[in-house]
């Protein structure tokens, strides 16, 4: 088993978790949450196959959303006075997968979509912004 690295939203430590599915048959889900109850971290998770994959997941996603918690300080405030986030989504099909760039505000819940990458988004939401305000 991986080291699990602590929750990047409160610091609390990471937890395992396995369910039990039936569906043609019999399997387990696995999983890593915050151990805080409190933490939106804890609720939900994502399902992998197996324990190894979950942990890689779950190390991986703490990486990036650290990332982006750095990132989200270079947007410009949202015109309702909100400090806007921002993140992204990967979608997979059986044709392969893509990427789409999101920014937040979760003041007002104004999305913004569409962005190439990280720095994209970034660029596009503060053009946004700064036209706003002119």
């Amino acid at each position: 088993m991986a080291k699990l690295k602590p929750c990047p939203i409160c610091g609390h430590n990471a937890q395992r978790v396995t369910e039990k599915r039936m569906g043609l048959g019999q399997y387990l889900d696995h999983g890593v949450v915050c151990s805080n109850a409190r933490c939106s971290w804890h609720l939900g998770w994502a399902a992998y196959p197996d324990t190894d994959t979950a942990e890689k997941a779950w190390n991986e996603r703490v990486d990036q959303k650290l990332y982006l918690l750095e990132r989200s300080k270079e947007l410009l405030p949202c015109s309702c006075g909100g400090q806007p986030e921002v993140f992204s989504e990967t979608y997979s099909d059986r044709d392969g997968s893509c990427t789409v760039w999101f920014v937040r505000c979760p003041s007002c819940q104004v999305l913004l979509t569409g962005g190439k990458n990280c720095d994209d988004i970034i660029q596009r939401w503060n053009y946004h912004i700064k036209g706003d305000n002119k």
